[in-house]
């Protein structure tokens, strides 16, 4: 059984709390949250007619014709026409992400891939929020369980026994003028879910420094980007 958790304002007095949810009311949350915000905010493909940066890299991976796929965590089921077992931004929300992987093992086929996408935090944005987040036990982010890193997935391919190939992208908002756009929403948040004072104050002067001190230097890494892709295979198999 899977469960989410996640923030929302209380009755009581409208801060935000922590709450988890199981997998049957997990629907109801789904339709009220997610499916009606859709072309709002999540699927940019139904908004605009494009697929999200997510999407265009798993697309350009392979050739798709004539195989299968199992979307986990589809969302609306952009990518249900595609043909991998993909999983996108799903694992960070999951209780047991080793566990989920090892069940794709299971019913992967010979020559299959596990495709993942997950938010990456080891990257300046990342540097910063899980500093908030481990000093001061902050909320720093709305559904995530995990924040997970190249890391995690290097060491889960070891158990899986499975070859990894892995890449992040999306240095923008890593690093770059999105990460800025991203703390003047998300920054004012968390300093109020922790009572922080005088936060408007310091959320401008850590803006600034950012803007001076962050955004001039190259920070394209293999591991800086903000957005992990990471595909498992057999070791039999490379990726083509």
């Amino acid at each position: 059984m899977y469960n989410l958790t996640y923030r929302l304002p209380t009755k009581k007095n409208g801060k935000r709390g922590r709450k988890k949810l199981e997998n049957a009311r997990l629907s109801k949350l789904y339709d009220d949250v997610y499916k009606k915000s859709e072309q709002k905010h999540f699927t940019s493909f139904l908004a605009k007619g494009k697929p999200s940066p997510e999407h265009l890299k798993i697309i350009e991976l392979f050739s798709w014709k004539g195989k299968k796929v199992i979307d986990v965590g589809c969302g609306t089921g952009l990518f249900a026409y595609l043909a991998a077992k993909i999983s996108i931004g799903t694992l960070e929300h999951v209780d047991k992400p080793l566990d989920s992987l090892k069940f794709f093992k299971k019913h992967l086929s010979p020559n299959g891939k596990i495709i993942i996408t997950s938010p990456n935090w080891t990257n300046p944005r990342g540097y910063m929020l899980m500093t908030i987040y481990h000093l001061f036990n902050a909320p720093v982010t709305l559904f995530d369980l995990h924040y997970l890193t190249p890391i995690d997935f290097i060491n889960w391919s070891k158990s899986l026994g499975m070859k990894l190939n892995w890449k992040t992208f999306d240095d923008s908002w890593a690093q770059g003028e999105t990460l800025l756009k991203d703390f003047k929403r998300r920054l004012p948040k968390v300093c109020e879910d922790i009572s922080f004072r005088n936060k408007e104050e310091r959320i401008n002067n850590l803006l600034k420094w950012i803007k001076k001190n962050v955004l001039p230097f190259e920070n394209s890494l293999p591991h800086s980007g903000a957005i992990g892709l990471y595909i498992f295979s057999s070791k039999s198999n490379s990726v083509k």
